[in-house]
């Protein structure tokens, strides 16, 4: 029996890995206490049966960010399997190239053979140089991402591609992903890049090309709403990519990384149920971004499980936050909630806001569930009662993955635990024969109405 040493940050212990094989999609990690909830493998059918693609053996380190000891015993066809693990430092499996098979490199005389030019013409494209038209570079790196040119005998990058998200502050929502990624990366012998982006700009190139002439191996992905140009290519782009908070099926060279939404969201409803809420709105963002979609339906079905009725009248999604919130937190409150949810903390922020100036007392009138568990939650007046997510281990678990993907183990989605952090903005529901009427004031009050 193989076992794979880990250093875990809360000591917890995970149960022996298990096989089965519904719907060709195997759980290997059950964690009992872990933040862990969910891995998955894809795999593949022979002759005899259903194996993994691109199994990892005990003894690489790739499951380092579980901080964990796993005992891990392989099945009887694992000396068997005919995939092919390949070493980073040697060159690992090619995109463009089916994962977990025995694969040639591209190398820059297949890219001058495809294209009809020397070998040094496409270095010098590929390294921009001055000597070689804009037409022909294009050329050559759609043709060098087409064939699945990875450039991996030079320096080992990755990439972190982040958009509509702050990162450089450690109070910045994106900074413990951008840390938990880094420190993973590192230890393996990673540079990694921190690129921001913007939509205009992936209008202007594609995403293979960009990868290509930044030489990067792989990509962790922060902060893409549905409308983003590269989404579209990402359901086709053989490219090792993992995306946080979004989810592309289809492309085994993607991966997913996320806390679960459904379970947060239904632990904040049974809490409230618990205080006597029974009108329970939502404050959201429009439904552009796969979480918000994701973070609504989860919000519906934890009032159905709840034996709670989905009241459109109490649901305001909005794009601008100060703005959305000023518009539906009076609605909500006249049309009976007692309790809103928040998609965010930034529109939990936001309705604190509109308390204080509307005389509303929190929690006594209203009580407010925000979403993230930033910094400034636990220090809000009263504290704020939110959904955690633990973003320096999403940031961990996204190397995890991408390592998988640069491994040719074809990992779908890891899914941590998002806990409810109860605090002061959560208490007993108001009596349901008290009508309130939010008005605005012109001396500003605290949030509690003093």
């Amino acid at each position: 029996m193989g076992i794979v040493k880990e250093k875990i940050r809360n000591n917890s212990k995970l149960s022996p890995a298990f096989l089965f094989f519904p719907l060709c999609i195997t759980p290997i990690l059950s964690a009992e206490k872990s933040r862990i909830e969910t891995y998955f493998l894809r795999f593949s059918k022979t002759s005899s049966g259903k194996r993994p693609v691109g199994l990892l053996p005990p003894s690489q380190s790739l499951f380092r960010c579980f901080e964990t000891s796993v005992a891990f015993s392989p099945p009887h066809w694992y000396n068997n399997c005919t995939h092919q693990v390949h070493d980073l430092e040697r060159g690992a499996a090619v995109p463009g190239q089916p994962a977990g098979r025995e694969v040639s490199m591209v190398t820059l005389n297949d890219i001058a053979a495809k294209l009809g030019i020397s070998k040094s013409t496409v270095s010098k494209g590929l390294n921009n140089a001055s000597d070689v038209s804009e037409e022909l570079r294009l050329k050559i790196l759609e043709t060098a991402a087409e064939l699945g040119y990875s450039g991996r005998r030079g320096p080992k990058k990755l990439c972190i591609l982040v958009e509509n998200m702050g990162y450089q502050d450690p109070n910045q929502f994106g900074y413990d992903f951008v840390a938990g990624f880094q420190e993973m990366a590192r230890s393996e012998g990673f540079a990694v890049d921190v690129v921001p982006l913007t939509e205009e700009y992936q209008r202007g190139t594609t995403y293979q090309q960009f990868m290509s002439h930044g030489g990067w191996r792989g990509a962790f992905v922060l902060g893409f709403s549905l409308l983003d140009p590269w989404m579209e290519e990402f359901r086709t782009a053989p490219i090792p990519t993992v995306l946080y908070d979004n989810c592309i099926k289809e492309n085994p060279y993607m991966a997913s990384v996320s806390c679960n939404n459904a379970g947060g969201l239904l632990a904040a409803v049974r809490h409230l149920c618990g205080l006597g809420h029974r009108r329970i709105g939502l404050l959201c963002g429009p439904l552009e971004s796969y979480v918000l979609k994701e973070r609504y339906s989860a919000y519906c079905g934890a009032l159905e499980e709840c034996g709670l009725p989905v009241d459109p009248e109490l649901i305001g999604m909005g794009y601008y936050v100060a703005e959305s919130t000023r518009k539906y937190l009076p609605k909500l409150i006249e049309r009976g909630a007692t309790a809103i949810l928040c998609s965010d903390d930034s529109r939990a922020v936001a309705a604190y806001t509109e308390c204080y100036d509307r005389r509303l007392n929190i929690p006594k009138d209203v009580s407010i569930v925000g979403f993230d568990d930033q910094p400034i939650a636990a220090y809000m007046t009263p504290p704020l009662t939110t959904v955690r997510q633990d973003r320096l281990a999403l940031g961990k678990c996204g190397y995890y993955a991408l390592s998988c993907l640069l491994n040719s183990v074809e990992i779908d989605s890891i899914h941590l635990r998002a806990p409810l952090i109860v605090r002061g903005s959560t208490g007993p529901a108001r009596g349901q024969d008290q009508v309130l009427t939010p008005q605005s004031k012109e001396e500003p009050l605290d949030a509690n109405g003093m």
